[in-house]
């Protein structure tokens, strides 16, 4: 397990080629207690692939509600956002009060995954590969400077010495 710094300072220039959004924006974000080097990382790359849509992350971990999410104008979620497999009451949760629910989980779990959300219409699965949060995580620093280019359905992201491609196809209807 990597030591995490207590806050990260992230320089982000971020350009969208089929948007034309082209912003540069500083972050402060910490782990949670006890939250381990694997799923910081995991929250800062979903944080990076749904950036564009300017979604709220969760501030503790309580299980409670998403880790990351969007309202619609009537205070509805259009967005919910899990980083970890939820219980089925959680999900049925998700699912009744989100447009769209979206599950991030390792590999290995894709399958339960799969079985869990049999007859949900609503909900779509993201497995990330732990090569890829591996290799984000060696990526992460007390202040980070970040560049990410969107395109299409995938983004790259570099930190000036290192580069790293994510597929996110899924993430966005």
């Amino acid at each position: 397990m990597q030591v995490m710094p207590k806050v990260v300072r992230l320089d982000l220039q971020y350009s969208a080629e089929q948007t034309h959004q082209y912003l540069k924006d500083t972050l402060y974000l910490g782990p949670f207690p006890h939250e381990d080097s694997e799923h910081f990382a995991k929250r800062l790359l979903i944080l990076l692939a749904l950036y564009e849509t300017h979604p709220l992350m969760a501030t503790t971990a309580t299980h409670k509600g998403p880790d990351f999410y969007l309202f619609d104008t009537n205070q509805h979620y259009q967005l919910w956002c899990e980083l970890a497999l939820p219980t089925e009451k959680q999900l049925m949760t998700a699912c009744h009060r989100s447009s769209q629910v979206l599950l991030i989980c390792d590999e290995p779990e894709y399958k339960k995954a799969q079985a869990m959300i049999r007859g949900q219409t609503n909900v779509e699965i993201i497995a990330l590969a732990s090569e890829l949060v591996s290799e984000f995580q060696q990526m992460i620093k007390p202040h980070m400077h970040l560049a990410i280019w969107r395109e299409q359905n995938s983004l790259s992201i570099t930190d000036g010495s290192r580069a790293l491609d994510v597929q996110t196809g899924q993430f966005f209807h």
